[in-house]
């Protein structure tokens, strides 16, 4: 089965995991965005070229599994709007590139349960816990300096939950 794992909003990432071969990152993508008026947006047209070409090499998508996220009460009505026109630009996008897809929600109580391991406290432990569960190298995760990108490894993680839900 070949899963999507996608933490949503400008800072997220969306991570493939192929299940047949055995729980194995196959590709790691940032958000793509592009500011309008001044706000960061998820650029759906780069998205959608991103979706089409890792369906075709992965010989589809069947599981997409997106994290249930909303506005927090202490955001701005206007920041609220903000991630708002973000997911449901994703999840507009998500449907129609890829229609035989099953689009999964799942909240972040219901993925971190569905783990083998409790997740830690700091970026770093977190990194180290991801890296372990799914075998990969910890440079996946991280930006060109060297940064942790979170977004990258609450996606993966989305997308080992599924599998292990699924499975």
């Amino acid at each position: 089965m070949n899963i999507l794992g996608v933490d949503p909003g400008s800072t997220g990432s969306i991570v493939a995991i192929i299940e047949d071969m055995g729980t194995k990152v196959e590709f790691i993508e940032d958000m793509p965005t592009k500011k309008e008026r001044k706000k960061t947006r998820v650029d759906v047209e780069i998205l959608q070229t991103i979706l089409l070409h890792w369906d075709s090499r992965l010989e589809g998508i069947d599981l997409i599994a997106v994290e249930r996220v909303g506005a927090v009460p202490r955001d701005s009505p206007l920041t609220a709007f903000s991630f708002g026109h973000s997911v449901g630009s994703l999840m507009a996008t998500l449907e129609l590139t890829l229609p035989k897809a099953r689009i999964e929600l799942i909240s972040p109580q219901r993925w971190r349960n569905a783990l083998p391991f409790k997740i830690l406290t700091g970026e770093k432990a977190t990194l180290e816990q991801t890296t372990n569960a799914l075998g990969c190298d910890p440079s996946v995760f991280t930006g060109p300096r060297g940064g942790i990108r979170q977004g990258r490894i609450d996606a993966a993680l989305i997308a080992l939950a599924m599998a292990r839900l699924e499975g």
